[in-house]
């Protein structure tokens, strides 16, 4: 059987340039089509009715919550397997594939049962109305059972990405995000309308497919080890692997978990003004509008970014991995201005696609508007914090974002809102300088290149 070369593209040689293309093509298409689904997400929730839209808001927050450990796992994954792949040793490469596939397993069984336990207590004490509370459960009843096949879905283009094959998970991901959204229209509007709780069902049965894609080309490439069953049994789950993973990836897990937190946070803070639900609605557009532009294309440039940081260190050359931080960064940097602009002036009709409620829609606009301008911000803390996962350099960053994005962004919310009688404009402008912030010290840390001695 022929074998299929995951590394297509050499990202320890040649052209930076050439390395970051290759890399972060495929992965912003991805994110892109992630984003499509959100936004479509989004509308879908809208057609709903306006409980059911700051539902998903809250919901989908949670659940990416109860998914922290998972992406822990993936942060550890891709620095360890890029590492190995960089030095060029590929039975070690394929040692941590088979330990990363079988912890994917427990933890999100783990994530899985806790969230279904505490679910409705935690909408209960964020301020969920009583509909939002209501639709909430039902949207998490069903989507929390598909973060088992999702986590094994994420694991496995996590091994492909480290290798530097970011084209199959590309692929996958696409065919995936396609058949969930025609899933979606199926099952929650027409014709079989289960409401919110289709989201979840179709989760559960387009990720199972997506691992049979990939694991059959798992199978077909230079990397077919992790996929003998036998030989994964035999080894038996390691607690040595897994605190390997772990050590880099719960420091990067608490940069994703302080985002949401803070996101939770200004939903429970916007639960304190005088018209919560109009509030919370408006966020909860907006938001998944900004995850729809900003936060997933960034994110497929962070995933770039910590391939290419941990393939070049491993190939022991600290100043082409800094290098390329720079040029993504760069790169997220212009193309976040770009989408700013367009945000600012396009914020009436984004709304009222968004928002099928007037109200609803001219809040959208005002918060559309005030935090359009720190994306670019929000693009250097995304990249950066990437590219120092990469690199396995997570606990600063670490610090760094819990300060900014929970600490700072839900204090200062909070005191600002009770200071202005709860007017929703200073908690987005709260959210705004937070982001600021956070951009501006990733850039510090970067520059002071004290994560080019981090071992792992």
């Amino acid at each position: 059987m022929a074998v299929l070369l995951l590394q297509k593209v050499s990202l320890v040689n040649g052209s930076t340039w050439s390395a970051i293309w290759n890399m972060a093509w495929p992965l912003t298409i991805n994110m892109l089509a992630l984003a499509l689904m959100n936004l479509f997400e989004g509308w879908i929730a809208g057609r709903l009715g306006a409980d059911a839209q700051a539902a998903l808001g809250v919901g989908g927050q949670l659940w990416f919550l109860f998914m922290m450990m998972t992406l822990a796992l993936a942060a550890g994954t891709t620095a360890l397997i890029s590492r190995f792949c960089g030095a060029g040793d590929f039975d070690s490469a394929v040692k941590a594939g088979r330990q990363a596939l079988l912890c994917s397993l427990v933890l999100s069984m783990i994530a899985t049962i806790l969230g279904l336990l505490t679910c409705r207590t935690v909408l209960h004490v964020l301020g969920a109305s009583g509909a939002i509370e209501e639709q909430g459960v039902k949207y998490l009843t069903t989507s929390l059972l598909s973060m088992v096949p999702y986590t094994v879905l994420w694991i496995l283009n996590s091994i492909f990405r480290a290798s530097g094959d970011s084209f199959t998970p590309m692929l996958t991901m696409m065919l995936v995000f396609g058949l969930i959204m025609v899933g979606e229209f199926v099952l929650c509007i027409s014709p079989i309308q289960l409401g919110i709780q289709g989201i979840g069902v179709s989760w559960i049965v387009c990720s199972l497919l997506g691992i049979i894609v990939n694991f059959d080309r798992l199978k077909r490439s230079n990397l077919a080890g992790i996929c003998e069953m036998r030989e994964m049994i035999r080894d038996g789950l390691s607690l040595h692997w897994c605190k390997r993973f772990l050590a880099i990836g719960i420091p990067s897990c608490m940069q994703d978990l302080a985002v949401i937190g803070g996101s939770l946070g200004v939903f429970l803070v916007l639960s304190k003004t005088s018209d919560p639900i109009i509030n919370q609605a408006a966020w909860a557009a907006g938001w998944r509008l900004e995850e729809t532009l900003v936060l997933m294309p960034m994110f497929g440039l962070n995933l770039a970014a910590a391939t290419i940081v941990g393939q070049n260190l491993g190939a022991h050359m600290p100043q082409r991995a800094q290098a390329c931080g720079w040029q993504v960064t760069a790169i997220g940097a212009s193309v976040t201005s770009i989408v700013a602009l367009a945000m600012f002036i396009f914020a009436p009709h984004i709304a009222a696609v968004m928002c099928s409620n007037q109200s609803v829609a001219t809040l959208c606009v005002e918060y559309l508007r005030i935090v359009c301008w720190t994306e670019p911000f929000f693009a250097c803390w995304r990249i950066l914090s990437g590219a120092m996962q990469g690199a396995g350099y997570t606990q600063v960053p670490m610090y760094a974002t819990v300060f900014c994005f929970a600490l700072l962004r839900i204090g200062l919310a909070a005191t600002l809102s009770h200071g202005y009688h709860g007017e929703a404009v200073w908690i987005w402008l709260s959210m705004a300088v937070s982001t600021v912030l956070a951009g501006l010290i990733m850039i510090f840390y970067w520059y002071r290149g004290k994560w080019r001695l981090q071992e792992i």
